[in-house]
């Protein structure tokens, strides 16, 4: 079945360290499966946290308390932004222990088909539900333009005083002062993905520098979460309001299930950059990052995806079967299939 993300980690906390993310990529359970319109997702970035002050190697939310939502009539229907609808995905996971933080994709407008007690939000973004089913699947409908981050505050313009002169060099190297923001999020991500590689290794910081500027200067490798952390310095050195975000990328496609599905290692970090007067996702970490991911799956990794498969498949039933959908004697039909597969 579809395993819980909590287990690994607790993006409700308003804290995260460079190295947690690389921690979820050392295993290969699937914690999401994700049905989406026509197979074209409004975006591939599913975000569960946004942080906006960087401190020793940690990222928090500062000023970012929960406040609840209100439910629609029929308590399943959750509005998040105003907006107009352009598309959807139907996402299905676990709650621990009912509870959760959604992953969400940026331009989320409304959730449906989500019964719980309280769902809160809070300013920059993160959802999180309280008092739900153990297995859920809701829709996320989605609008172009539609936002639910707060704007830009001093927060999202500081700059570590321990970093500031490493970007502050890459600003001016890349001439990112000269030039509007759109271009200068382009320059970043082309100066990332030209003369940096991506590595599952967190390495260390060298003699006398913090990670950032280790990165920077001497290794030019890591993965996601120095890459982000990077870009938000350099924008917000270049005058750029950013925030560093957490959630997943969903990438992988299963043909035996129709969806896409969502491991634990596909866990990922990146930039949101206010560009034009709306919260933009950036994404400075070289594309190639999901193949060198994949190239370290465990060979059995198919066998394991059709157990998997069928205990989900199972699962769901058997939720539905709570809720009314289906007689309780077809969870029984599916066990000798579940045998068979």
């Amino acid at each position: 079945a579809t395993d819980s993300p909590g287990r690994d980690r607790n993006p409700i906390q308003n804290i995260t360290a460079l190295g947690d993310i690389g921690r979820l990529k050392l295993s290969n359970r699937i914690v999401m499966r994700i049905e989406v319109e026509r197979n074209r997702p409004p975006s591939h970035l599913l975000r569960e946290a946004s942080f906006n002050l960087y401190r020793t190697k940690r990222w928090m939310a500062v000023d970012a308390r929960f406040e609840p939502l209100t439910p629609v009539s029929d308590g399943r229907t959750w509005d998040l932004a105003a907006g107009r609808i352009g598309s959807y995905l139907e996402i299905s996971t676990r709650l621990q222990k009912g509870a959760g933080v959604l992953s969400l994709p940026l331009g989320a407008v409304r959730i449906e088909n989500l019964p719980a007690e309280r769902l809160e939000r809070n300013s920059f973004g993160a959802v999180r539900v309280h008092g739900g089913p153990g297995v859920v699947r809701y829709r996320v409908l989605c609008g172009p333009g539609a936002a639910r981050d707060a704007s830009p505050g001093p927060g999202d313009r500081l700059l570590p005083p321990s970093e500031a002169s490493a970007v502050r060099q890459i600003v001016d190297r890349l001439g990112l002062n000269a030039v509007n923001p759109v271009e200068a999020a382009k320059r970043l991500n082309d100066f990332f993905q030209r003369d940096f590689t991506y590595s599952l290794d967190l390495e260390g910081s060298g003699w006398g520098q913090t990670p950032v500027e280790n990165f920077l200067t001497r290794s030019r490798r890591g993965h996601c979460e120095l890459f982000a952390t990077a870009a938000v310095l350099i924008l917000r050195a270049a005058g750029i309001p950013a925030r560093y975000a957490s959630g997943y990328l969903m990438h992988e496609f299963s043909r035996l299930e129709g969806a896409y599905i969502v491991r634990a290692r596909h866990g990922h970090a990146w930039v949101l950059a206010y560009i034009d007067g709306a919260w933009r996702d950036v994404d400075p970490t070289p594309a190639s990052w999901p193949q060198h991911e994949q190239a370290a799956a465990p060979l059995m990794e198919p066998l394991y995806d059709l157990v998997r498969w069928a205990g989900f498949r199972i699962s769901r039933w058997r939720w539905m079967e709570r809720e009314g959908g289906i007689p309780g004697w077809a969870i029984w039909l599916a066990v000798p299939l579940g045998v068979l597969v």
